[in-house]
Parts: structure tokens; C-alpha cells; sequence
């Protein structure tokens, strides 16, 4: 069906955004019922979020203002936003709330340049793309929790749909 175009009032619209907009739960987005092990909250917050004002275009959305709430309140102690509240915080999530914010048209200057300068703290001076955790970070997490982080998974290296994000709030 590849002439067909969907708009909000079409019924695949309106199934999928029922059923997105019934999983949030206190205001968070979470990533799989079934994760029960380090599931996302701020990141998948703020992915499904933005989806949401794409479909709908619509900031007075309650769940896009539930949404804001809550990542405002999942702010981490250092002021920017990780994966989930667990671990510390991270370019990749908080690139991801950044832009969430501005597609709603929420600015804050104060908050965006002070993540602006931590996003860019992870550059990675030979590719120049942005890692999702320092060497160093990387280091530290890994003598916390041995379990969860191991060689190979890449999180101290450049990511391009890091990158890729990073460059769309920039």
C-alpha cells in the first residue's frame, strides 16, 4: 500500500497511537515489559516522546507534558540525563531529552549549553564522533558493577547514531 497516505484521523494512526500513548507509565516511556534488567527510562522517554509530537504536532499533548515533567525530574545529580537511573549520565540520553525539548519548543539556555559543552566532552578526538562513555568513565563503571560492562561492547568508542543526534541539536 505504498500510495496510501495516513493521517490522524486514519485507523492505523489512531491504533498506533493508542497503544504508544497507554504505555507510558508515571510519565516514563519504558523500554520492554519483559526488560526486567537495566531497562531505559530518560532515553526511551524522550525517543517515544518525540515520536508522539511528530505524530501529533501538538506540545499541549498530556502525555508530551507528562513527558517533559518527567524528564525534568530524571535529571541526574550532575545535571544531565543517562540511560536510566542506575548508571551514570551519558551523551547519547542526554542529546536525546535535548532534542525532545526543542522539538517541543521548550529552551532553556542555561540547560542546553551546559549539556552542549558535556555532550562535547565525549568527542572522540580521532574520529570525531561522540562516545557514549569516556575510557575513563568506562573504567569506573566497570569496577562498580563488573556484571553489566565488558571489552567489546563499544561504549568508549564513537558512535555514528550518537553522533548522528548530537549533530541535529548542535
Amino acid at each position: 500500500h505504498h500510495n496510501m497516505i495516513w493521517t490522524k484521523n486514519s485507523s492505523p494512526f489512531t491504533g498506533a497511537f493508542e497503544y504508544i500513548t497507554s504505555q507510558q507509565i508515571d510519565g516514563v516511556f519504558p523500554e520492554f515489559p519483559q526488560m526486567t534488567r537495566w531497562p531505559s527510562d530518560a532515553w526511551t522517554t524522550a525517543c517515544v516522546a518525540s515520536a508522539l509530537f511528530e505524530m501529533t504536532q501538538n506540545p499541549n499533548l498530556p502525555q508530551i507534558i507528562k513527558s517533559c515533567d518527567t524528564l525534568l525530574k530524571l535529571r541526574q545529580k550532575d545535571g544531565w540525563w543517562s540511560y536510566n537511573t542506575t548508571v551514570r549520565s551519558d551523551p547519547d540520553s542526554t542529546a536525546r531529552v535535548i532534542q525532545f525539548f526543542q522539538k517541543i519548543g521548550y529552551y532553556n539556555f542555561e540547560i542546553f549549553n551546559e549539556a552542549f559543552a558535556f555532550i562535547m566532552s565525549h568527542q572522540d578526538r580521532k574520529t570525531w564522533g561522540i562516545m557514549t562513555y569516556t575510557p575513563d568513565n568506562l573504567t569506573e563503571i566497570r569496577k562498580l558493577d563488573k556484571s553489566r560492562w565488558y571489552p567489546g561492547w563499544g561504549w568508549d568508542q564513537s558512535h555514528a547514531c550518537v553522533s548522528a543526534v548530537v549533530h541535529k541539536v548542535l
